[in-house]
C-alpha cells in the first residue's frame, strides 16, 4: 500500500553494508522539494538496540504493526543535533531485517494520520 501520488523512482543497494534503499517521491518529478517516501532495509543485528539519544521526550513512541511492535520517531538527529523538520520514521524488525520507512516532509511530522499511514504501509509489506 502506497499513498496516492507516490511513484517508484529508483532503488539502490550496498552489498558491503547489506542495505537496500527504495526511493519514491510524491508527484512526477524527483525534485527534492517534494515529499519523499524512502524505505531502507538492512540485515538486523541480533540483540542490537536502536539508540534514540538526542531525541526530545515525546518524539519517539512504540507502535503496533500487525502482531509486532515498532518505533515511530518525529524528526531526526543529524550531526548530533535534533532536527524536528526532518520528517518522520517508522522502524521495526521482521524476518531478520531492520526496516525503516521515512517520510520526509516537515509539515507532516505531528499528524497522527501520518503515523497511521506509515503503519498501514508497514503492515502491507511481506
Amino acid at each position: 500500500v502506497l499513498p496516492e501520488g507516490y511513484a517508484f523512482s529508483y532503488a539502490s543497494s550496498d552489498p558491503g553494508q547489506r542495505v537496500v534503499l527504495i526511493y519514491m517521491p510524491e508527484g512526477a518529478s524527483a525534485d527534492s522539494s517534494n515529499t519523499t517516501l524512502v524505505i531502507f532495509e538492512s540485515v538486523a543485528t541480533p540483540g542490537a538496540e536502536l539508540s534514540w539519544e538526542g531525541y526530545p521526550e515525546g518524539t519517539v513512541e512504540t507502535v503496533t504493526i500487525g502482531n509486532t511492535t515498532g518505533t515511530f520517531a518525529r524528526g531526526a538527529v543529524v550531526d548530533e543535533v535534533y532536527t524536528p523538520d526532518f520528517g518522520v520514521s517508522l522502524l521495526w524488525e521482521t524476518n531478520g531485517l531492520l526496516i525503516n520507512i521515512r517520510l520526509m516532509d516537515a509539515g507532516m511530522q505531528s499528524s497522527e494520520s501520518v503515523q497511521n499511514l506509515l503503519v498501514q504501509i508497514a503492515e502491507s509489506m511481506r
